[in-house]
């Protein structure tokens, strides 16, 4: 149940957030929204009987899940995590995303910011080599 929640929270972000994709993340591909859909198959059905005579259709034995359903395994990984992890990282956090690291991931994902970024003009561009030797370290997200 841990390992479907973990990919169920990695793939469906807070509201605002979306994936960023490409290997030069400002510069990459671009910002995707991914909307999973969750289908449990009960393998024992599925390979019990081949066809329903009465619907007269192969038998698939998969479940739609709704968003409740998603929400829960999301929710079992988080407090999984949450429960297994160093009291002084996790702090007063109720959620993963309350943690400061997973907070600074919301920052840049947040895709509003990003638009409001590059109205302002903030110019994106690729360093030279000889331009790493100098370079400074970069701000923390929540202070850009």
């Amino acid at each position: 149940m841990n390992e479907l929640g973990a990919l169920l929270f990695v793939l469906k972000l807070p509201v605002g957030c979306a994936h960023k994709i490409g290997m030069g993340k400002p510069l990459g591909l671009g910002t995707v929204v991914i909307e999973p859909t969750l289908y449990i198959t009960d393998r024992k059905m599925r390979y019990s009987t081949l066809f329903d005579i009465s619907k007269s259709e192969w038998v698939i034995a998969e479940n739609k899940n709704n968003d409740e359903n998603v929400e829960k395994y999301k929710t079992a990984f988080e407090e999984h995590i949450l429960r297994n992890m160093n009291s002084k990282e996790r702090g007063t956090a109720t959620s993963l995303w309350d943690t400061y690291r997973l907070r600074q991931l919301k920052t840049m994902l947040d895709v509003k910011k990003g638009i409001k970024l590059e109205e302002e003009g903030t110019k994106i561009e690729y360093m030279a080599l000889k331009d790493f030797k100098d370079r400074n370290v970069l701000p923390i997200p929540e202070k850009v």
